[in-house]
């Protein structure tokens, strides 16, 4: 395994990593930023353009890239239930990994406890060899797969909650 890092915004660069990686059999997109920008407060919307660049559109840019070699790997939930459905046919596992806090710079303000990036890799590899279509990584991410269908009532609370501390300045 050889791990390749770029800019996934970049789509020259992404084509040009394909390219150069013609025998990829295994793509793990793990980018992703969080800009802790107000929806509706913020001057502008370029964190919110700069979140959607890189955690949606860069996902798919890896995704679309890599698809004429391989059935890509990827994390983006939505986008990878999407790609699951579509690369089906072809006999492709596409299998979505969803962790909490991991210990990155995007966490640096979270003080909740967080898990490894080898941890979170290590389970990743694990699901691809078990042919799972989704790895929940920690138990925070279990349980609000859990409970998705209550998630106003039990998981919104506790974002409002974080999310009203960030704004006053006490996370």
């Amino acid at each position: 395994m050889i791990p390749v890092g770029l800019d996934i915004t970049n789509p020259d660069r992404v084509m040009q990593v394909a390219a150069d990686c013609d025998d990829v059999s295994l793509l793990i997109n793990n980018a992703g930023i969080l800009e802790y920008s107000t929806f509706t407060s913020s001057p502008g919307i370029e964190a919110a353009r700069a979140e959607m660049e890189t955690n949606y559109f860069g996902t798919l840019s890896m995704c679309r890239a890599f698809a004429r070699f391989w059935p890509p790997t990827a994390a983006a939930w939505s986008l990878t239930n999407g790609i699951r459905l579509e690369l089906h046919h072809q006999g492709t596992l596409v299998v979505a990994v969803h962790a909490g806090f991991i210990d990155t710079d995007m966490a640096a303000i979270v003080n909740n406890p967080k898990d490894s990036p080898e941890d979170v890799a290590r389970q990743a590899l694990d699901g691809v060899e078990a042919g799972q279509p989704e790895v929940l990584a920690d138990e925070r991410t279990r349980t609000v797969k859990a409970n998705l269908s209550r998630d106003h009532e039990l998981i919104y609370p506790a974002i409002q909650e974080f999310w009203d501390d960030a704004i006053k300045g006490n996370s």
